[in-house]
């Protein structure tokens, strides 16, 4: 299809939105958007409204002023103002402040001479390029690059684990209890399932995360004897961090099929030296016998899949090993995708059979407008709760996921009218004679 040259109605987030998600699941982190306020006002919102947990964002507050003499002083100014508050800032960049020109490297050195042992990283992430995923993916490079210390020697059951954008914190905590019952020890970056997840603290107020990976974790991830990375945009990031420290480096797009979660399994027994535990194979068991009850409602059924590019991974793979068939519709432009926004969505569903639509709270209207149903997942989801703490991973979590979609398409079927023959009225009113006349 030919590329777009305006877009209506985006499918994907920002940048800088992707970066502050991946510092919130640092624990004692301050996502600090150097911008405008309204740069950060409005990702806050839609994270608040998706996760109903707080999220402790600040901002470097420029003005037409500052953007035009130089927004340096800005950040340094707000850094000096809240560096008591936490343990770790992520400095992000927006448009405004990448086209007024931003040296970030000069704001580090300036912060680590005057408040040393606290953690400053910084990432460049202007909204006028890129995408959530993007965004996510360039924070945790640089946490790692900034804050991972050489190995001092090999941990034999300490695991490296990074997860992308699209998998929920209950996903994130439910590869933590996987890897965790083969008895090693995972650190999670960034550990959304401890800040986002959805807990009821002690105190009544918290200036930063309340929960995540703890920076000195992260310093000894170079010590772990593999890294295993979960979702497209992770994958270059996660293999490249192997290759650095020698370390063995295993990658799944999903967690959502019987093969990949047989060959995640595999690995894992690999790594431990032991045996699957008997209750993970009773869960393959059930996932097993959901596949049987739940294969009727997929045939010569097809989903319209709509998000960027790790969403429509995560998602597209699974779908297509049921025999679903997917109509995709992403913000980057490749050989498996059609380019486009939601309006382009819209326009294709005109011209094909579809019978449910996956993605996020976005895609309410136009699923309202096309008369189909929508199973709601991803980024935001902000008229359902729950979202954050859904499982669609590994045994159990697959079985939720294929029940989940069975219910959505069973949803969008138009009852079966009983066949009626044109000769029933004729013989209803014959027996109804002969009745009469036996009398």
């Amino acid at each position: 299809m030919k590329k777009k040259n305006v877009i209506i109605n985006p499918i994907h987030l920002s940048q800088p939105a992707g970066a502050a998600l991946a510092f919130s699941g640092i624990k004692g982190s301050i996502p600090l958007w150097h911008g405008v306020q309204g740069c950060s006002a409005f990702s806050k919102v839609l994270f608040i409204q998706h996760f109903r947990e707080p999220m402790p964002f600040e901002n470097t507050a420029l003005t037409q002023t500052s953007v035009v003499m130089g927004a340096h002083d800005n950040a340094t100014e707000a850094l000096a103002h809240i560096h008591e508050r936490a343990s770790f800032f992520g400095l992000l960049t927006t448009g405004v402040s990448e086209t007024s020109g931003v040296d970030l490297d000069q704001i580090k050195s300036w912060f680590e001479e005057r408040y040393p042992g606290t953690w400053l990283v910084p990432v460049n992430t202007p909204d006028f390029e890129g995408c959530l995923q993007t965004g996510f993916e360039k924070a945790v490079k640089n946490t790692l690059k900034y804050l991972v210390q050489p190995p001092r020697r090999t941990q034999s059951t300490q695991i490296s684990v990074l997860m992308g954008p699209y998998f929920t914190p209950g996903e994130v905590r439910e590869m933590r209890d996987m890897i965790e019952d083969f008895e090693l020890h995972p650190i999670i970056l960034p550990d959304l399932g401890d800040s986002l997840y959805g807990y009821l603290t002690k105190e009544d107020y918290s200036p930063c995360t309340i929960g995540g990976t703890l920076p000195d974790e992260i310093m000894r991830m170079s010590e772990s004897l593999a890294v295993i990375t979960l979702g497209q945009s992770m994958h270059r990031t996660g293999r490249d961090f192997a290759k650095k420290y020698g370390s063995q480096h295993l990658h799944f797009n999903h967690l959502s099929s019987l093969e990949n979660i047989d060959q995640f399994y595999r690995e894992l027994c690999a790594l431990s030296q032991r045996e699957v535990h008997p209750s993970v194979r009773k869960d393959r068991e059930h996932l097993q016998d959901t596949l049987l009850d739940t294969h009727f409602y997929f045939y010569e059924k097809s989903v319209g899949l709509a998000g960027e590019p790790e969403f429509i991974f995560r998602w597209k793979e699974p779908l297509e090993s049921l025999g679903i068939a997917c109509l995709t519709v992403s913000n980057e432009d490749s050989k498996q995708v059609v380019y486009g926004d939601l309006a382009t969505l819209h326009g294709l569903l005109q011209e094909s059979s579809v019978n449910i639509l996956v993605g996020n709270s976005h895609l309410v209207d136009l699923a309202k407008d096309v008369g189909l149903p929508l199973l709601r997942t991803g980024l935001p989801v902000y008229d359902r709760l729950g979202e954050p703490q859904k499982v669609r991973i590994g045994y159990r979590g697959t079985a939720a996921m294929l029940r989940e979609l069975a219910n959505t398409f069973i949803e969008g079927e138009t009852p079966n009218q009983p066949y009626l023959s044109k000769f029933r009225n004729s013989l209803m009113e014959r027996n109804h004679v002969d009745q009469i006349s036996s009398l």
